[in-house]
């Protein structure tokens, strides 16, 4: 291959511009072209072909593993050769990182295919050891695959016949294992001696020493007892029934059996006649004359053994033929054995129910523990088969819990050892895959170890943080704390609020990100009405901005409470009610309150109409025009001001309008305390303070007697009027003098309907039942009829606002006409 710096076309250009020194030319660059031979720009090499499968591609570059193209070389163990080639960085498919087939043996567990495909691998241990946990094929090792696995199995023969000694748990046989072998009479698998088989795998016989248990009397095999020998004069027979009296045989506790009832020989209920006699009579083994069962002759004349029932007392413990215990019943393997001897483990005899086993001696491995108990795994006793037993239920430490050496790969994490310590484990997953969260060394996958754990999206091994894989194991990305030469910043958080935000780009005012601290908002638009402003500050009122539907106006500085008509410092326009008299008010005292000097709808009160502008009387709230109806209204005829300003019933459309009414009493519907108090009331109630209330809904109301005297003073005109339920009477020139005049009244002339009754009371003193001001010789307010309430009397006629007798009187009906109701008006 020719590497040439000037080619020969670019020579000649030389040479005509040199040669045409006069004339323009103009230079243009030629591309090169791949395939032509010649490297040239942009390109790695050009080998003159078209292959892409030799060391330069036919896009002119280096061929290299990964680029997607497999490399064939004639010699396969060449440099560069390559089996495949698939283009990726995954390791665990048909094509290895290093562009080699992905094989059984490799090392690395392929996750590309499903059970069942060609090259599917369910393990794979970088090793041909078919005694670990991944054997040849690529499969985990397994019970029954003919393959010895130390230390998890005792045997592997390959098959599924459970008794040609190896079972199908590949463990050697054993009796006690469930499965009759060659050598065994039977094996029920279980640790019962007293039933059918035997826990020596010897079929329960009669004289073997263990009484058989589950068979009723009668069932083959039924045993009452058994003493394992072929005595028959002991308690147990040598059939393996009780010896009991009347059975032809003497046994224990019995001095003759001579198998009948007949009282008249010489054998009677198993007792010699004449036992006890001192003397040993034909039949007799013995007689010592007494009646003494624990000595060495029982009272029925048989000589004491072991298996009578009696235990003898008469020996010492070192004497021979001295008994433990005797229970009489024939059966050796209970708390009292044959020999009379309290049952203990180390006897030799296994006693039912409380020992598993008991070989007599002091060995405690030879399948028999010193505690009479049967080995098993956890024992403490190493037996033949385990590698270990630290007897505790921690599985975790050097000894498993199966009593097998403790190793990485096993699925159980040490936790026994501090790191650094030989045969310490951070994880054990108890596979063989190295990439997953434990690796095949028992440790946990760190980030920087050069091996890519399912968690990283790489591990390179070093601790270079801006290259291609950072010390996170991350390929590099915005917001992962590394800035990188495209990023203006990365802070490596996913908060919007700093300084960096989460696209790598320096916080501004506008990005639409609040930056905490130094920003109050920030909407990221151009709209200064908004929320937020264009220089990132919370609308305010008074920032000179109307925020629409926010605030009614917003003139900055210029706004002001104090300013009429300006814009209000909340934002709001002026209005009434905001103590800022304004155009178009007449006063804004910035209440509530309408009855003040300052009305709520911002205008001066109207006469009447407040307690701060009252009116003389109705009459003068009349003459202003500021009447709107028959109601209450505001008057002082006291003219103390706001003080002394009560409220009265006003009448603007009777004639001519301008009453107020000073007293009324409606018949109807009065109470008994309404009724008292119109006819009880003293003087300083109707001269001071009155009783009821003007509003149309009082049955009963009158002003104090001063008030009528104020409003009838001022007028040269003042009128009265007395509306009843019949008829109307009115008087012109009514005058009410002060109180040192008892209130006198006079007038001059009479409207309306009228019977001279009135005419007598023209300069008339007012009468209480605590001032008596009439002219007749007794108090009219309370003669003799009872009490008639406070009123102007001459004679004690039937005449007041509410009589005595119930009547409600008029000035003007005849004496005892009564009406339902009477109203009286002054103006």
């Amino acid at each position: 291959m020719m590497i040439r710096p000037l080619s020969i076309k670019g020579l000649l250009g030389l040479l005509f511009l040199t040669g045409c020194p006069s004339e323009q030319v103009v230079v243009r660059d030629i591309p090169g072209e791949c395939g032509n031979g010649e490297i040239e720009a942009d390109e790695e090499c050009d080998d003159g072909n078209k292959l892409a499968t030799d060391a330069c591609t036919d896009g002119c570059l280096l061929a290299r593993c990964g680029d997607g193209t497999t490399r064939s070389l004639d010699d396969p163990q060449a440099e560069g050769h390559e089996q495949c080639d698939d283009g990726n960085t995954v390791e665990y498919d048909g094509c290895r990182n290093n562009c080699q087939f992905a094989r059984c043996g490799d090392g690395i567990l392929r996750n590309d295919l499903g059970e069942g495909e060609l090259g599917f691998e369910q393990c794979d241990d970088g090793n041909a050891a078919d005694d670990d946990d991944c054997v040849a094929g690529c499969v985990p090792a397994r019970c029954g695959d003919g393959i010895l696995r130390t230390g998890f199995e005792a045997c592997d023969d390959g098959n599924e016949v459970d008794d040609d000694g190896c079972s199908n748990t590949c463990a050697e046989p054993g009796c006690g294992d469930g499965i009759v072998q060659a050598e065994e009479a039977c094996d029920d698998g279980n640790q019962d001696n007293r039933d059918g088989c035997r826990n020596n795998c010897i079929v329960a016989t009669c004289g073997d020493g263990i009484l058989r248990e589950g068979l009723q009397a009668g069932e083959t095999g039924y045993e009452a007892c058994d003493d394992g020998n072929n005595i028959d004069e002991d308690a147990c027979k040598s059939d393996c029934s009780r010896n009991v009296c009347g059975d032809g045989i003497p046994g224990p506790g019995e001095g003759c059996d001579d198998g009948n009832e007949d009282a008249s020989d010489s054998c009677h209920n198993c007792r010699p006649t004449g036992c006890g006699d001192g003397i040993v009579h034909q039949g007799e083994q013995c007689d010592d004359g007494n009646r003494f069962d624990e000595d060495s002759c029982l009272s029925n004349c048989a000589n004491a053994r072991c298996g009578d029932g009696v235990i003898r007392q008469d020996l010492e413990p070192e004497d021979d033929l001295f008994e433990d215990c005797d229970d009489g019943n024939g059966v050796n393997d209970d708390g009292c054995t044959d020999q009379c001897r309290l049952a203990q483990c180390g006897d030799g005899v296994v006693r039912a129910g409380v020992e598993g086993c008991d070989d007599g001696n002091r060995i405690d491995d030879d399948g028999c523990s010193n505690t009479c108990l049967l080995p098993r795994c956890g024992d403490m006793i190493v037996q033949a088969g385990e590698h270990c037993d630290d007897g505790n239920g921690d599985d975790d430490d050097a000894c498993r819990n199966n009593c097998r050496e403790a190793r990485c790969g096993d699925g159980v994490t040490r936790r026994d050892l501090l790191q650094g310590e030989d045969g310490y484990e951070a994880c054990d997953d108890g596979n063989v895959v190295d990439e997953d969260h434990c690796t095949n060394r028992c440790e946990a996958p760190a980030c920087g170890d050069g091996r890519r754990a399912f968690w990283e999206d790489c591990d390179d091994g070093n601790q270079v943080d801006d290259d291609e894989c950072s010390n996170r194991c991350e390929r590099p990305r915005c917001g992962d704390g590394i800035p990188q030469q495209v990023e203006v910043c990365d802070d490596g958080n996913r908060d919007n609020g700093d300084a960096c935000t989460n696209s790598c780009e320096a916080a501004r005012c506008g990005d639409g990100y609040l930056h905490i601290g130094i920003e109050a908002c920030d909407d990221g638009n151009d709209v200064d009405t908004d929320a937020c402003l264009n220089d990132c500050a919370q609308a305010s009122c008074g920032d000179g901005y109307l925020r629409a539907g926010i605030e009614a106006c917003d003139d900055g500085e210029a706004n002001s409470d104090e300013v009429p008509d300006a814009c209000r410092q909340n934002c709001t326009q002026p209005q009434c009610g905001d103590s800022v008299t304004d155009t178009g008010e007449e006063c804004d005292d910035g209440n509530n309150d309408d009855d003040d000097d300052c009305s709520n709808n911002c205008t001066l009160p109207v006469l009447g109409h407040s307690p701060l502008s009252p009116g003389f009387d109705c009459r003068a709230i009349r003459d202003a025009g500021t009447a709107d109806g028959d109601r209450l209204y505001w008057i002082d005829p006291n003219g103390g001001g706001a003080d002394d300003a009560f409220q009265a019933y006003c009448n603007m459309s009777t004639h001519g309008g301008g009453w107020t009414l000073v007293a009324r009493t409606i018949k109807a519907g009065l109470t008994d305390n309404e009724k008292d108090t119109v006819r009880s009331s003293t003087w300083a109630v109707h001269a001071n303070e009155g009783y009821g209330d003007p509003t149309s809904a009082s049955r009963i109301y009158w002003m104090p007697l001063n008030q009528w005297h104020h409003i009838t003073a001022a007028h040269d005109d003042s009128e009265l009027w007395s509306n009843t339920s019949t008829t109307d009477v009115r008087v012109t020139t009514y005058n009410v003098d002060n109180e040192g005049s008892k209130f006198r009244q006079t007038w001059s002339n009479t409207l309306g309907g009228y019977n001279g009754i009135i005419g007598n009371l023209n300069g008339a003193r007012f009468t209480t039942k605590d001032n008596d001001n009439d002219t007749w010789g007794a108090n009219c307010s309370k003669d003799n009829i009872g009490l008639n309430g406070g009123f102007w009397y001459t004679n004690c006629y039937q005449l007041s606002m509410l009589h005595s007798s119930g009547n409600v009187y008029s000035l003007h009906n005849n004496v005892g006409t009564s009406v339902s109701y009477n109203h009286i008006y002054l103006r």
